[in-house]
């Protein structure tokens, strides 16, 4: 992978513009990422600030539990049928999942950790078992350096209408409980450190995301989990967003 270093926007958190004076961001706050680094590879380019990769690695090693977020932006140079994924994301790809239409975000997920933080696949969705099960699950799970890492795969996104504020703080406090419940009743391939990895279909919805998980969630809901909030650009991410049970485009 290459990496250029080059200059970003303010400082990686949401725009301060607020409507109305409702504590809602405005419709122009925009996602930003400071000075920040630029990885490429055949199939995408991730741009990040300059100092994720040390920051991700030092929360995930960390004793203490996690809080916080971090940003980044995706620039998928093929299409995703026609990228060539590493081993382990074309088992992912391949292999069953507990049904839906995620794989192709489940897989890209995963491609970005290996890439970028030589994560190794440990399990698939299916090879964590749970008791009860019908429960909270997690998409995979993987080894960065010596620490094993839950991670769930959501999409920020809406089908009709517009993304709202209230509808990031939805989609939070669902997937942080989740990841919750899946530790509690996991059997196999416990995990030390969970990480929520949220699509977001655009700019303005990453902003919100942020918006929401600082300036809304109570601190607690905020402490089992390191999010990582990706921005898919291009029509190229398309199928991350709009992929049937199938996986192909809708």
């Amino acid at each position: 992978m290459v990496e250029c270093i080059g200059t970003g926007g303010n400082n990686g958190r949401v725009a301060d513009q607020r409507d109305g004076g409702d504590n809602r961001v405005n419709e122009q706050a925009m996602f930003f990422l400071p000075a920040c680094n630029v990885f490429i590879n055949e199939n995408f380019a991730l741009r990040c600030p300059a100092l994720f990769h040390g920051r991700l690695i030092d929360q995930l090693q960390r004793d203490a539990p996690i809080a916080d977020l971090m940003e980044a932006e995706f620039d998928a140079f093929r299409n995703v049928e026609t990228m060539r994924l590493c081993a382990a994301a074309e088992r992912m790809r391949s292999t069953p999942n507990a049904g839906g239409s995620s794989v192709i975000s489940e897989v890209l997920s995963y491609e970005l950790l290996k890439r970028y933080a030589n994560a190794e696949l440990d399990r698939t969705e299916m090879e964590v078992t749970y008791f009860p099960e019908g429960g909270s699950i997690v998409d995979y799970t993987c080894f960065v350096q010596n620490c094993t890492v839950g991670v769930s795969v959501t999409r920020a996104m809406k089908f009709q209408g517009q993304y709202t504020v209230d509808d990031a703080e939805r989609l939070l406090v669902k997937k942080l409980l989740g990841l919750r419940r899946a530790a509690r009743n996991c059997l196999c391939g416990h995990w030390s450190k969970a990480l929520l990895h949220v699509w977001a279909a655009s700019p303005r919805v990453a902003a919100l995301v942020q918006h929401a998980y600082w300036d809304l969630l109570p601190a607690e809901m905020r402490d089992n989990a390191l999010v990582l909030v990706t921005v898919a650009n291009g029509p190229k991410a398309h199928l991350i967003f709009h992929e049937n049970k199938n996986g192909c485009a809708m």
